[in-house]
């Protein structure tokens, strides 16, 4: 597991004081591992639909109406398909929980859609309210937010419940799956909730101290290769340090077959290559890079009127900071050459289709330029009250809470990009079996640290399912 961070939380729908637990560790690294969601996403390096690890056929659009198919191969470990009921399920709860859902959005899922209503067992369907909405849009940022949740989840403390059927019964359903997530982590592995999974692993054991233990879910009916691993432990450290000490010098109660090797001990690639050598310390490992589709960022703190702090509500001085950024310095330098930059609010690598062909062409229209800043600072008035400055400098009238994105031309507003597609090196062990394909991470979450514990193939039962 990426050091820093523990699964804790299993619970995929997390709303209201619980919003904190929406992190990597408890969505990428636990709960997807369990519960698989609607549509998944990661196709090779790339951030696209995966139709092979999906639930579901791709969404079919007709007019403002999208119509869902899942396929009739999953099920829940209890037995029961995997259906459109739960699929409507996890809607009614977004609608009942309202803004307090971490997913949740005022012109989103679930406030742009009607007539949510499972067609039949295996079809899902909805009215988009939105006059003019882009179907890739809302395939990748809307249908992305569902989980299917079983009908054993439907319940209460005093019994089964409605909240597949009917909206108002679903806060208590919600209050009743939450209080079974803050239960004492050692409860989860027995538990009549959390053990009904439709994913390729179940939950053998949690510790407090967030060593968690996966076993093969026999019942899981995506794609797995013909041999696999029955166990997958992820393992916690609360630095990356302490990671790499086991990494150099495992011992008998921590042996690590994929980790993080950090950056500043990462060996600088060669021209025209990904990664550098092996490290000689851990010469029974393999580096790879894995990608991370994003990019980087830090936000400016427009409400700070203290000091010289009003001096960032205006266009030329921003303008100017942003031209002291030295993007590939700090890849060549502290980042070790493992990074691109960032030239706009998509990533630039892997390629992919959603980053404008002009933009890439342009690459980043923000290098390092000590004589540019100091033309802009010269051309304008630094009035620390932020209302006045010349070369288009706002009046500070826009106060901007939140993350402020590097813009994509020089128009730009605010924001100073640093490096975008991070790199994460994980060091893979030659000991390690393969892990199932179905455990194919999106390129937006983090690898993981694991140990595997090699099984010869699969149960005959899910012989179907090789590939």
């Amino acid at each position: 597991m990426n050091p820093g961070g523990s699964a804790s939380y299993p619970f995929p729908f997390m709303a209201g004081n619980y919003n904190a637990d929406a992190s990597v560790y408890n969505i990428n690294d636990f709960q997807y591992q369990l519960y698989r969601p609607l549509y998944w996403f990661g196709l090779g390096a790339t951030p696209y639909l995966n139709p092979a690890l999906s639930l579901a056929d791709q969404p079919v659009y007709r007019g403002h109406e999208v119509i869902i198919r899942l396929k009739p191969n999953y099920k829940w470990s209890n037995g029961q398909r995997v259906a459109a009921r739960d699929v409507v399920f996890w809607m009614n709860m977004m609608i009942a929980e309202g803004s307090k859902g971490v997913y949740w959005s005022p012109k989103g899922l679930p406030s742009d859609v009607t007539n949510i209503r499972a067609a039949s067992q295996y079809v899902f369907t909805m009215d988009i309210t939105t006059p003019q909405f882009s179907e890739s849009w809302f395939t990748n940022n809307e249908l992305s937010q569902i989980t299917p949740m079983p009908a054993a989840w439907d319940r209460t403390a005093s019994g089964p419940s409605d909240c597949a059927t009917n909206v108002s019964a679903c806060a208590a359903v919600y209050n009743y799956l939450n209080s079974q997530s803050i239960k004492s982590a050692s409860t989860f592995a027995s538990s009549p909730i959390w053990s009904i999974v439709d994913g390729p692993w179940k939950i053998q054991s949690l510790t407090s101290q967030g060593r968690l233990t996966l076993a093969y879910n026999n019942s899981y009916g995506g794609p797995v290769a013909p041999h696999h691993v029955t166990t997958f432990i992820e393992l916690p450290f609360t630095s990356e340090q302490a990671e790499y000490n086991v990494l150099q010098d495992p011992n008998g109660s921590q042996t690590i077959d994929v980790g993080y090797l950090p950056t500043v001990d990462a060996p600088v690639p060669p021209a025209g290559a990904t990664v550098g050598a092996n490290p000689s310390s851990l010469a029974n490992y393999q580096l790879s890079a894995l990608y991370a589709w994003q990019l980087s960022y830090f936000p400016y703190n427009f409400n700070n009127n203290t000091g010289q702090g009003a001096i960032f509500k205006q266009l030329y001085f921003r303008q100017a900071f942003q031209r002291l950024v030295d993007q590939e310095g700090v890849i060549d330098g502290p980042l070790h050459g493992y990074g691109k930059a960032t030239i706009g609010p998509v990533g630039t690598y892997p390629p992919t289709r959603y980053l404008s062909p002009q933009l890439a062409q342009k690459g980043d229209q923000w290098t390092l330029n000590i004589t540019a800043a100091q033309i802009d600072l010269n051309g304008g008035t630094i009035n620390t009250t932020g209302v006045s400055g010349n070369n288009g400098a706002d009046d500070g009238s826009q106060a901007y809470n939140g993350a402020v994105y590097l813009g994509a031309d020089t128009t730009l507003t605010a924001g100073s990009g640093t490096f975008a597609a991070q790199f994460r090196l994980i060091m893979a062990s030659t000991r390690c079996a393969r892990l199932p394909k179905s455990l194919a991470r999106s390129p937006l979450s983090r690898a993981t640290i694991a140990r595997c514990e090699k099984s010869p193939s699969l149960p005959n039962g899910n012989s179907r399912n090789r590939k």
